[in-house]
Parts: C-alpha cells; structure tokens; sequence
C-alpha cells in the first residue's frame, strides 16, 4: 500500500517536465528513492537517509521556484501543512493506511505546486 501510494507523485513531472526538466528528475529521483525505502520495510540507514534527503531537496527546490515565480508564500504554506500532518502520523495501527493518505495529500500538493510553476 505505501509502494503504490508513492508513485502518484510522478505525476507532477508532467505539468514541469518542459519548463524545469531539472525538477522533473528530481521528483523522480526522489519518489523512486521513497518507493525504494518503503518496499524494504522502512529501513534505518542510507534509504532513509536518501528519501529524507531527496524530501528535503525537493522542498527546498519548491520553494526556489516559489521565489522566482512570486509564489513562496503559498509554497511555504503548502509544504508546511504537508510536513505537519506527516508528524501527527503514528507508527501504531493503522499506520500504513495513514501514511498513505498522506502520500497522497503530497501527491496533490506536488501537482498542483508543478502545476502553478508550469502556468505562472
């Protein structure tokens, strides 16, 4: 179920691709990295670190754009009420059903953010 909750993600390379082609690789590199995480079990050690890692590369890129498109504002927003919600989420029942409703909560805030730098 997290496996599959991920991938949606992808879907936000298709609004940027031909603006920021970069961007694309990185919601690429990143939603593969967290796929990877989440097929092992959620291991302690270099997948975590690199799903973390690409996480907060690409909200850092996010909010870049934000500044250079004049949207940070909304971008810091969005980015914040997805990251406070990740932390309301316990590792006790229930879990895998939570989070991947959250993925998809991230899903649709990385459309609609590619989505707003591919239109602005």
């Amino acid at each position: 179920m997290l496996v599959a909750s991920t991938l949606p993600h992808l879907l936000a390379i298709g609004p940027i691709y031909t603006v920021y082609p970069g961007y694309g690789i990185l919601i690429f590199t990143s939603t593969t990295a967290s796929v990877l995480w989440h097929a092992y079990g959620e291991p302690v050690g270099t997948l975590l670190l690199l799903d973390y890692g690409l996480a907060g590369i690409w909200g850092a890129y996010d909010l870049w754009l934000g500044v250079r498109k004049g949207l940070l504002l909304r971008f810091i927003l969005l980015n914040m009420i997805v990251a406070y919600v990740n932390t309301k989420i316990s590792r006790g029942t229930g879990y895998a059903t939570y989070h991947s409703l959250w993925h998809l909560l991230s899903c649709a805030k990385a459309i609609y953010v590619s989505w707003l730098i591919s239109h602005t």
